[in-house]
């Protein structure tokens, strides 16, 4: 599950409660009642395929917890000594990206590791300075272990894959169903009782709000498509914040990230093979997360060769470097398609 995904299931579990809690009068509406016994076993529904996705991996989530149990406890000392001597000496990017509690991994695995990883990159890239601060080369390379072996802890057996598979294909396809249920029930509950029953309407779409599942570090997060209808995810692409010197390649899911900064005014850089490279400005506040879907154009050139002003045909045209080469046609144009990323 991504992390919108158990925000959304959490939200259901919290519209569960309201209904539990205000059964009497909502059931009094009979349209609303069905759509209430229509909700209520979608959403025990998920969550026993919810359960059932964690008993798979029970063996391997046992093993992650004290993985990461061992990872923190190297990580965050040296971390908060990294802090301290960052802002010590007027480094406000690097006061941030040290900046990490136990809270920043009560989030997505994949945020998880990142975080973790680049604190310790920040720790192996200023070692030397922090020996005064009692952080030894030693303990760094405790922790890059350790957060290696909690990286590599993430993995689970073919079978457990392809089960996790499925249940995450059923999570998506019930969230579908349950939202559509909810959206419903909207159209009822609220102009039904917004006057008589203000408050409870209230906390109704207070409890309907799908909350993001931020930490508390600036993340930005780009979803990479090949196409508009965003079927077509592109794996491999690297998003760029060239201004900060960072980057990070999607996932198979097309998904890319990249976290701890300073907030403020950026430009995303998305690169993908065969594909034309994008530039996305984007603006996120202290502690916020930035969420963008990008659709990438094809690698595509076109031109005309001309002659004293006239349109040239069969005149041989090739990019330096690759495979791609054409001549001209009849009105002097020639165009490539597919073009990898590049000058």
């Amino acid at each position: 599950m991504n992390n919108h995904q158990i925000s959304q299931a959490n939200m259901f579990i919290r519209v569960k409660l309201f209904l539990s809690k205000y059964t009497v009068t909502l059931s009094a509406f009979a349209p609303l009642l069905a759509l209430i016994n229509k909700f209520s076993p979608l959403q025990a529904a998920l969550q026993a395929v919810i359960d059932a996705q964690g008993i798979d991996l029970t063996g391997v989530a046992k093993g992650k917890e004290a993985l990461q149990a061992a990872m923190l406890k190297l990580l965050i000392p040296l971390c908060r000594k990294g802090k301290v001597w960052a802002k010590t000496n007027g480094n406000a990017t690097l006061q941030t990206q040290f900046d990490i509690t136990k809270t920043d991994f009560k989030t997505s695995e994949i945020l998880q590791v990142s975080i973790a990883e680049n604190a310790i990159t920040n720790l192996q890239g200023n070692a030397a300075a922090l020996v005064p601060y009692n952080v030894t080369a030693a303990q760094i390379a405790a922790a890059a272990v350790a957060v290696t072996a909690y990286k590599n802890s993430l993995g689970t057996p073919q079978q457990s894959a392809i089960t996790s598979q499925t249940a995450t294909t059923n999570i998506a396809a019930s969230i579908k169903t349950i939202t559509d249920v909810l959206s419903d029930m909207d159209d009822l509950l609220i102009p039904e009782f917004g006057v008589t029953q203000a408050n409870m309407v209230t906390e109704y779409i207070e409890n309907r709000k799908v909350g993001n599942g931020v930490s508390q570090h600036t993340t930005i997060i780009a979803h990479v498509y090949a196409d508009a209808g965003h079927s077509k995810a592109i794996v491999g692409a690297t998003i760029y914040i060239i201004s900060i010197n960072r980057q990070d390649v999607t996932d198979k899911d097309g998904k890319a990230e990249i976290v701890q900064f300073k907030p403020g005014d950026y430009i995303l850089t998305i690169k993908a093979t065969g594909h034309q490279d994008k530039a996305v400005p984007f603006s996120v506040k202290s502690g916020k997360h930035v969420e963008i879907d990008v659709v990438m154009e094809d690698g595509n050139v076109q031109g005309t060769v001309t002659q004293k002003n006239l349109p040239t045909a069969n005149i041989f045209v090739a990019v330096s470097g690759t495979n791609f080469s054409t001549t001209t046609d009849s009105n002097g144009q020639y165009s490539f398609a597919g073009l990898p990323a590049g000058s």
